[in-house]
C-alpha cells in the first residue's frame, strides 16, 4: 500500500524530522518556562524560514504526484459530516471502501507531516504492535493499536496519543511554523503580517521590548574600539554600550603605572597622568558630555545585564527591561580573583585592585600619613607593578615616605611565571634595593583583624611568620567573566578559561566577543587567551569590523609592555618560563649598544649551562642593562621578552609570526638586530 511505503520511505530519510521539530520545540518551551524572565517566544523570523520544510518527504525519491499523496484516516465519527471523495491512485484505480466506515482521503500535506512525526515520536518501531490509552476530545479514554506496516493503517487520528495540553501546544506551535514555511507563494499580500504571525511574534508577551541594531556590554578598551569601528564604518548607526560600572569607557593601564608617577597628587585623584608622549591625559577616552551630547550612542552607567538569549537575539537588563540586538558584543573583561583562605574581603582595609575606584581608594591609603605598612599579596605583573610604583616614585609623590611596602610572593621570585629563573631573581633583588621587602617561597594562611577597634589587619604566612599591616592590596590574576555567557549555553574554552569564539572573534551568530574573555585561535600559537591592553584594542576594532557585516580573521600578534621602576620591558608572543630560553644581554656595565650584534653575550638560560664561564661570572658581577629573552619550542622562536630594547617590537612580532626552526640555539641570537638605537628610540 502506497500509505505504508511512505511512512517507511520517510523514516529512511537522511534526517528524522522528529528530531528537527523536538529540538525546536524543546527551545521553545525552554524560552517560555525560563523562570529568570518573562514569558517570551524568542524563535525568531530567520530561524524559522531556517527549519526543514514540512514538505520534504514529498522529495524523499518517489515518483509519485503530489496529488496522489495519500494516508488513511479515520472518517469522522460526527453523523452530519460528509464522507470525503475517493482519490486516485497513481494507476488512475479507485481505492474500495476500507471496512469499519474508513475511507482513503486525500490528506493536507502539512496534517500528513504532523501526523508522521507523531507517529515516529509516539507510536512504536516498525514490525511491532502497540496498544496504550488515550482520551479523546470529550475526555474518554480509548484504545490506539498500531500494526505491522503490512496490514492496513489505522485511523490517522489515532497517532496523535498525547495529553490534551500536550496536542494544544504542539499544535500552536506547527501553526507558527506553517504560518512562514507553508505560506502560498501566490499569496495576494506576501509581504503583510497575519494575525497568526502576530500572535506568534517574539514579541507577542513583552511589548516594551526595545530595538538596537548595535549593542556593546562593557566599556572598556575592546568596547570603546569596537565602538569607534563601528562609527567609522556606519556613522550613522545607533549603538547602546552597558557598563556596570559608575564611568565612562576608559583605559586601564595607567592604574597601576603612570597615575602612580603623577607629581601632582590633585591631578592623580583627577585620574590626570602624563603619557609616553610627555602629554597631559586623562584615562577616559571622551569625557561623559560625550556621550551625553550624541545622537548615535547612548551609554548606560551601573547596569548589569542579568540573561543573553543568543538565539532571540535578546538580552535582558537587572531592572527586567528587554533589548533585542542586531549585533552584540560581549567585551566583558575579567574579574580580579579572590584568596582562598580566611580574609574579610569587605573590609576597608582590603582592596582588590582592578579598576579606577580601586585605585582612587588605595591612593589615599598611601597618601594617608597614619598608613606606615602596606602588604601587596601577588607575584605578577600586577603585583609587581604596583609594589615598585608605590615604592619608588609613589610614597614619595605623596609624602608618605616611612611607609613600608611588603610584598608576598608564592615563588622564588617576582615574575616567576613568565620570566627565567635567574631574571626573576634579578628584578627580586632590583625591588629589594628599592625599599620593597619580598617575601618569597611564602603563601597567605589568613587575614584576620588585629581588633574589632583597629583597621589594622594580621597576616599570616605559611613559613609562620605574621605581618602587622594598616592595607592590605590582593593582586593574584584575573579570570574571565564568563557567567553570562554560561546562561546563553555558549561554548567555553575549559583550559584557557574564556568564551570560545572562531577566527572572526564570533561565538554565535551576529554575536562577538572581544578583550579579556575571549578564547581565539592564534594560526602561529594555537588556542588562547590574552589579557593585554594591545589585545583587547585590536580585537574590539576587528570584533566592530565585523559587526558592520565585513568578514576579516583575527591574525594579529598583541605585544605587551610594563615598568618596573625606570626599566621599561616589552613582550610578544607566549611568555612562559616552562619554556626553553636563549638570552642575549650587552657585554660591559658601562658600554653602549654597538652596531655588531657579537658585543652582545648569549646566554642558554635555566638549563645549568652558560656559553662561557666569563659570562658566568658577568652575570654575577653586573646588573641587566638591556637585552633580549627567546622562547623557544620545537626549536622554534614562540615568545619574545625585550628588557629596556625600544623601538624593535616589529622585528619581536616577525621573529614569532614568521618562525625558523633552529638547529644551532645559538643563531637565535641573530633574530632581532641589537645595533645602536636611533635618536628617536632613545626618546622613547
Amino acid at each position: 500500500m502506497l500509505g505504508p511505503v511512505l511512512l517507511k520511505s520517510c523514516r529512511a530519510g537522511p534526517r528524522s524530522s522528529k528530531k528537527v521539530l523536538n529540538e525546536r520545540r524543546t527551545s521553545i518551551r525552554f524560552a517560555r518556562t525560563n523562570a529568570s524572565a518573562p514569558r517570551v517566544n524568542y524563535s525568531t523570523e530567520v530561524e524559522r524560514r531556517s527549519r526543514p520544510s514540512r514538505l520534504w518527504p514529498i522529495a524523499c525519491g518517489l515518483a509519485v504526484p503530489a496529488a496522489a499523496y495519500v494516508l488513511y484516516s479515520k472518517a469522522s465519527d460526527s453523523a452530519n459530516e460528509n464522507q470525503s471523495e475517493r482519490p486516485q491512485t497513481s494507476q488512475g484505480q479507485s481505492e474500495p471502501d476500507e471496512p469499519n466506515g474508513r475511507a482513503v482521503q486525500t490528506a493536507d500535506p502539512r496534517a500528513v507531516q504532523r501526523d508522521l512525526d507523531h507517529a515516529e515520536t509516539d507510536g512504536p518501531k516498525e514490525n511491532q504492535a502497540l496498544a496504550e490509552p488515550a482520551e479523546d476530545s470529550e475526555g474518554n479514554t480509548q484504545t490506539t493499536a498500531i500494526e505491522d506496516d503490512s496490514k492496513k493503517r489505522p485511523p490517522s487520528t489515532a497517532l496523535r496519543s498525547r495529553s490534551a495540553s500536550s496536542d494544544s501546544e504542539d499544535a500552536q506551535l506547527d501553526n507558527e511554523s506553517d504560518n512562514l514555511l507553508l505560506r502560498s507563494p501566490d499569496a495576494s499580500n506576501e509581504g503583510s503580517a497575519s494575525q497568526a504571525d502576530m500572535d506568534s511574534s517574539p514579541d507577542a508577551d513583552v511589548p516594551n521590548i526595545r530595538e538596537v541594531p548595535y549593542v556593546i556590554v562593557g566599556c572598556g578598551a575592546a568596547g570603546f574600539n569596537a565602538m569607534k569601528e563601528i562609527l567609522y564604518n556606519e556613522p550613522d548607526a545607533q549603538i547602546l554600550i552597558i557598563s556596570d560600572e559608575s564611568r565612562a569607557p576608559y583605559e586601564r593601564l595607567p592604574l597601576s603605572k603612570e597615575l602612580w608617577w603623577q607629581p601632582n597628587p590633585e591631578k592623580a585623584r583627577r585620574l590626570e597622568y602624563i603619557n609616553w608622549k610627555n602629554q597631559e591625559s586623562r584615562i577616559e577616552y571622551h569625557p561623559e558630555k560625550y556621550y551625553e551630547e550624541s545622537k548615535n550612542i547612548q551609554l548606560l552607567k551601573n547596569t548589569a545585564v542579568t540573561d543573553l538569549n543568543a538565539s532571540g537575539h535578546v538580552i535582558t537588563l537587572e531592572d527586567g527591561s528587554m533589548i533585542r540586538y542586531k549585533k552584540c558584543l560581549l567585551a566583558v573583561g575579567a574579574s580580579p580573583n579572590e584568596l582562598n583562605v580566611p580574609y574579610p574581603k569587605d573590609s576597608p582595609s582590603v582592596t582588590t585592585f582592578r579598576d579606577a575606584s580601586d585605585f582612587l581608594n588605595l591612593y589615599e591609603v598611601v597618601a594617608n600619613p597614619e598608613t606606615k605598612h602596606l602588604t601587596i599579596v601577588g607575584g605578577g605583573w600586577l603585583g609587581t607593578e604596583l609594589a615598585s610604583s608605590i615604592a619608588m616614585i609613589g610614597r614619595y609623590n605623596l609624602g608618605n615616605q616611612q611607609l613600608e611596602v611588603a610584598q608576598v610572593v608564592r615563588d622564588s621570585g617576582v615574575l616567576s611565571k613568565y620570566l627565567p629563573s635567574y631574571f626573576s631573581e634579578y628584578l627580586t633583588r632590583r625591588l629589594e634595593n628599592s625599599g620593597v621587602n619580598v617575601l618569597t617561597n611564602v603563601e597567605v594562611r589568613s587575614i584576620e583583624a588585629t581588633s574589632s577597634s583597629s583597621p589594622k589587619l594580621r597576616v599570616r604566612l605559611s613559613d609562620s611568620r605574621v605581618l602587622e599591616t594598616d592595607h592590605v592590596v590582593v593582586a593574584i590574576g584575573v579570570s574571565p567573566r564568563t557567567q553570562l555567557a554560561k546562561q546563553a549555553y555558549l561554548e567555553l574554552d575549559d583550559k584557557n578559561k574564556g568564551i570560545v569564539v572562531n577566527s572572526e572573534l564570533a561565538a554565535r551568530s551576529d554575536l562577538y566577543v572581544a578583550g579579556d574573555a575571549a578564547s581565539y585561535f592564534d594560526p602561529v600559537l594555537g588556542r588562547r587567551r590574552v589579557e593585554h591592553y594591545d589585545h583587547a584594542e585590536i580585537s574590539g576594532k576587528l570584533a566592530g569590523h565585523n559587526m558592520v557585516g565585513n568578514c576579516r580573521t583575527y591574525l594579529y600578534q598583541p605585544m605587551f609592555w610594563g615598568s618596573i621602576g625606570d626599566a621599561g620591558f616589552e613582550t610578544v608572543g607566549k611568555i612562559d618560563s616552562k619554556l626553553q630560553t636563549v638570552s642575549v644581554w650587552q657585554k660591559g656595565p658601562d658600554s653602549s649598544p654597538g652596531d655588531n650584534v657579537n658585543s652582545w653575550v648569549p646566554l642558554q638560560s635555566d638549563t645549568a649551562t652558560a656559553l662561557s664561564q666569563s659570562s658566568t661570572e658577568y652575570f654575577d658581577q653586573n646588573e641587566y642593562k638591556r637585552g633580549v629573552i627567546y622562547y623557544i619550542e620545537d626549536s622554534k622562536v614562540v615568545g619574545v621578552f625585550m628588557y629596556n630594547v625600544h623601538g624593535k617590537i616589529e622585528q619581536a612580532r616577525r621573529a614569532v609570526v614568521f618562525p625558523r626552526e633552529f638547529d644551532d640555539l645559538d643563531r637565535v641570537k641573530t633574530q632581532i638586530y641589537l645595533g645602536r638605537e636611533t635618536e628617536q628610540e632613545e626618546q622613547i
